[in-house]
């Protein structure tokens, strides 16, 4: 609630950047505005990534440099 529509799940930030993450179910799909959000970031060459699973997540995480293993 208070998020704007289309706005991922989570956006990590850190002092060289940030990376947006969509969380969804195997056959979870983006709403349109989730879509628009997406290719907005892209075109501004914001890292958006749509996650599967949390364990997608977390080896994302961990390849940006978010997390380690």
């Amino acid at each position: 609630m208070g998020m704007q529509s289309g706005a991922p799940d989570f956006i990590f930030l850190k002092s060289d950047g940030c990376l947006q993450i969509e969380l969804k179910s195997e056959k979870g799909r983006q709403t349109e505005n989730q879509i628009k959000w997406e290719k907005l970031s892209k075109s501004k060459d914001v890292p958006y990534y749509v996650c599967r699973s949390v364990k997608e997540a977390e080896n994302l995480l961990a390849e940006f440099g978010y997390l380690k293993l």
